[in-house]
């Protein structure tokens, strides 16, 4: 939040003689550091086990846990500051769940779950991380997942749901924080790394760089791209939880103060998975980082260190005897005998308080340290902690939670489509999620303290006010432009593409200027595009023509240069095309993805963590992932989807076989423009299809036109559908007719765009868990404005792109695909492996049943990379589909021992 505030930042003399109950403190003392450690799901029985494998010896195994955290010798260091317990409980339930959790942990204020900073009412409170960004101190996060996940996201962000990772990631970045390290931007579902460079932080991307923070520094870390290994699976370049809360307190140091907030999320993944092994090494990384920062703390008289879990996971049960159990997990095994589980998911059980305070401080009420059996005896709630920390602190809570949210909701007026709220008294406007406001002929910034629109409710820092009211100067803001531009790709006109540039006015008064492309030379050479004059909160749309489209998407960089001169320098991500191709061989529907009759069909992957709704600690693409394709002629679509996903569990009944694992799609025919103008309802065509004791079911769940169909199984008609299940893969091969869809024959020389929806349905044998929806609008709240744009492509649509395609050289000579031609992803080129070996003439090894390939001493599939046995780590993982290993060839090659090359331009 605003830095230039440090002024304010309060002095506590502490000459009370008690404060809520702590013990008598000595006023010639402050604290000024406050470090909150959370391991994520860790009960006290996963806790017990890891302090019996330390003592033992921890997992000093060099062979099986090669770069797992270094411990010392002797027990758990949180031992010694084991103080009481916690009750775990939110509002509407006894069995929490992490956002209620962090919720309560954060704010002192119990919630329901799923909510992110509300209460049980939905209404907005101040966190601990806010408090002390009021009162002029640094702040910070680490974890060891994403940053927009449901616990550190309790700290940074308010919204009623966990699941919009968007949102709280936007919060998030808006907030000001000092530090965030952790998994990069890829998991956040807002934006990219650009939105931290552009705030000025410095950028961190791996342990050199993370060990030369130097204090002040702001730091922003993209030290994995996903999300952290088990800490018993690291590799040699893995960046440890300790290392992370080093350099944090690093950062950190300075006059002011810092509050810290310290997650180990991944040993809640090993409680899930009830993966002994991994839940154990997690705490043991953890602890160690405990240990990391009590040692800070006991240098100085000044600094605090609690740590206590969000909640339980697993309910793991000991024996009595841990002396097996302990012998085979230091040898690497997952599961050992005699420990048993409750379930796999939250349980009710406390948690226990751990802290380290300097000896002139007291601890909470009710907590007692010199009792024999503290974890039994003294149980606070986990609401007392912040009362705690701000009574220290000597600042109100509710008086900071009144100055951060203002609801404003009857002064103002919203736009959704711009997610701009208008004053109607002043010529302002606010967006939700930011922290800047737009004011007269200015952006004005907000200082860190963000516009929160929650449960219908639209709250503004008080700051923001007293501009208005003109109580307060304005402080200008560098990085907001008060035009909004998105840009998106058109295919509309059936051949070649233009670039759409949609314009936004934030301001009640008219601006003017132009926009100048950088990147990429295609609209950089068309110079500068003028956009004339735009009226207060007009929108307008430009098109240019852009012949040279990237199905796969490109990055686009340009100014905005206004009339009085003033310029923002913005950038944008722009997403692939979504198209079916065109096939003038109808498609045999036999489940299995034949490639050569889908060989001209994109292939959709839907692998990311910003396609979930409502699935917790998602464990990557095998977990749940799918591949689909899209085909069309006159008469039909074709669809085919191969589903990932290690439990495969259908057993409801035909009407409901959307409670299990499962697809869907929606299509809508778009011929009256109420999609283009954002005006479509909730009418489109959807079918559901399932797989349930070997036989597929097709169920007809929506109608775009009434009185054609009837909701039900779909037992007659032309509609032809398979599936095969192939270990974890389950291929699902469609033909439906136009007429099956829709009710009637398609007019495709008018028709070139349809908007389409597509989700995976998962359930893991503990009813329905939730969906990887590709584009929105089926899931929750029908809505046909959510879908995507789906572009029929025929004859020269894509020729440009084709021909421009990427080509394969091997000792000079161009290599032929048949099956599958070379494609990027996540900016990597992937090809078939089975194919690039037969074309250099190397033999290997092919291993359906596993979904691997062996070449020498590399194996290579679904399972990642070894060589000679020894794990790689790899930025994409390879796959398998269609009988064949998709691999990096950048990486496959040089584990050969050949040299890539990267030619932007054809070879000549």
């Amino acid at each position: 939040m605003n830095k230039k505030i440090t002024a304010l930042l309060v002095i506590i003399c502490l000459c009370f003689s008690c404060v809520g109950g702590f013990a008598a403190q000595n006023e010639k003392h402050e604290i000024k550091n406050i470090i909150y450690m959370i391991p994520d799901g860790g009960g006290m029985s996963p806790f017990y086990l890891a302090d019996a494998v330390k003592t033992a010896g921890g997992l000093d195994n060099k062979e099986i846990y090669p770069f797992v955290t270094k411990t010392g010798k002797g027990h758990l260091r949180m031992l010694d500051y084991l103080v009481g317990a916690i009750t775990t409980y939110c509002a509407d339930s006894e069995v929490t769940d992490s956002a209620a959790a962090g919720t309560a942990l954060s704010t002192g204020y119990k919630s329901n779950k799923g909510y992110i900073g509300l209460d049980k009412d939905k209404l907005p409170r101040a966190s601990i991380l806010e408090i002390c960004q009021k009162l002029g101190m640094r702040t910070g996060m680490a974890t060891t997942y994403d940053w927009s996940n449901a616990t550190p996201a309790s700290f940074s962000a308010h919204n009623e749901s966990r699941s919009n990772n968007g949102i709280l990631s936007e919060q998030t970045v808006n907030q000001d924080i000092d530090v965030i390290l952790g998994v990069g931007f890829d998991m956040s579902g807002w934006s990219d790394i650009s939105e931290a460079e552009k705030r000025g932080y410095k950028i961190i991307n791996d342990r050199e760089e993370l060990s030369a923070v130097a204090e002040g520094d702001r730091i922003w870390g993209n030290l994995e791209r996903r999300e952290f290994p088990f800490d018993v699976n690291n590799t040699e370049t893995t960046v440890t939880l300790k290392e992370m809360t080093e350099a944090a307190i690093k950062a950190l140091s300075g006059d002011n103060g810092f509050f810290l907030m310290v997650e180990g999320s991944r040993i809640d993944n090993g409680g899930h998975s009830n993966n002994v092994k991994n839940m154990v090494g997690d705490f043991l990384a953890f602890d160690e980082a405990f240990g990391a920062a009590v040692d800070f703390a006991k240098g100085r008289d000044d600094t605090i260190v609690i740590a206590c879990p969000d909640h339980d996971t697993g309910g793991m049960i000991l024996p009595k005897d841990l002396t097996a159990a302990v012998d085979a997990i230091r040898n690497g095994v997952d599961r050992p005998e005699g420990i048993t589980w409750t379930g796999t998911g939250h349980t009710a059980e406390n948690g226990g308080l751990f802290i380290y305070i300097p000896d002139w401080l007291g601890y909470p009420k009710g907590i007692d340290p010199a009792s024999k059996t503290p974890f039994e005896s003294n149980v606070i709630d986990n609401t007392d902690i912040i009362p705690y920390i701000t009574d220290i602190l000597g600042a109100d809570r509710d008086e900071y939670t009144k100055v951060l949210f203002v609801d404003v909701t009857d002064k103002v007026t919203y736009d959704s489509y711009s997610k701009i709220f208008k004053f109607n008294d002043y010529p302002a406007t606010a967006k939700k999620n930011a922290s800047y406001a737009f004011y007269k002929d200015s952006v004005i910034d907000l200082g860190g303290e963000v516009c929160v629109y929650a449960n219908e409710r639209f709250y503004v820092p008080q700051k923001l006010l007293d501009v208005l009211e003109g109580k307060a100067e304005p402080v200008p803001y560098n990085t907001e432009s008060p035009v909004n531009v998105q840009i998106e790709i058109d295919m509309s006109s059936g051949s070649g593409a233009n670039i759409e540039i949609n314009l936004k006015n934030y301001l009640p008064e008219s601006v003017g200027g132009y926009i100048k492309f950088k990147s990429p030379e295609a609209l950089a050479a068309k110079g500068n595009i003028d956009f004339g004059t735009l009226a207060g909160f007009e929108t307008k749309t430009l098109t240019v023509g852009y012949p040279e489209v990237d199905k796969n998407g490109f990055e686009c960089d340009y100014d905005i240069v206004f009339e009085n001169g003033k310029t923002y320098s913005l950038s944008q991500k722009i997403g692939g095309v979504l198209y079916a191709a065109y096939t003038e061989t109808p498609i045999t529907v036999d489940g299995v993805a034949d490639e050569e009759q889908w060989k001209n069909a994109p292939k959709i992957v839907c692998d990311d963590v910003s396609m979930l709704v409502d699935i917790e600690n998602w464990k990557g693409f095998r977990d749940l992932s799918s591949v689909f394709s899209i085909l069309y002629d006159e008469e039909n679509l074709y669809f085919c989807s191969i589903v990932t996903d290690e439990i495969f569990c259908q057993d409801e009944d035909p009407g409901e076989i959307w409670k299990g694992d499962s697809v869907q799609f929606g299509f809508y025919d778009d011929t009256e423009g109420l999609y283009a103008a954002k005006a479509a309802g909730g009418k489109y065509a959807g079918l559901n299809f399932g797989y349930k004791s070997g036989e597929p079911i097709a169920y007809r769940s929506r109608s775009q036109v009434d009185g054609i169909f009837e909701t039900g199984v779909i037992k007659d008609g032309g509609l032809e559908f398979q599936c095969s299940h192939d270990g974890d893969d389950l291929t699902y091969e469609i033909k439906v007719p136009w007429k099956e869809l829709f009710g009637y024959d398609l007019d495709l020389e008018k028709v070139k765009m349809l908007a389409f929806s597509y989700l995976v349905n998962d359930n893991d044998g503990e009813g329905r868990r939730g969906a990887m929806e590709f584009g929105s609008g089926i899931y929750s709240g029908k809505d046909v404005n959510k879908f995507l744009r789906l572009y029929l492509i025929k004859g020269d649509g894509f020729a440009r792109e084709e021909e421009k395609g990427i080509d394969i050289y091997y000792r000079d000579e161009l290599l032929g695909f048949k099956s599958s031609k070379p494609f990027i992803r996540n900016n990597r080129t992937f090809v078939s492996a089975n194919e690039f070996l037969d074309n250099i003439g190397i033999e290997y090894t092919a291993d359906t049943q596993a979904k691997n390939i062996t070449v020498g001493n590399i194996v290579i599939g679904k399972g990642g990379m070894t060589v000679d046995g020894e794990a790689k780590t790899l930025d994409v993982e390879p796959f398998f589909a269609n009988s064949m290993v998709f691999a990096p060839i950048r990486a496959l090659c040089e584990a050969m021992g050949m040299t890539v090359e990267w030619q932007q331009e054809p070879a000549s």
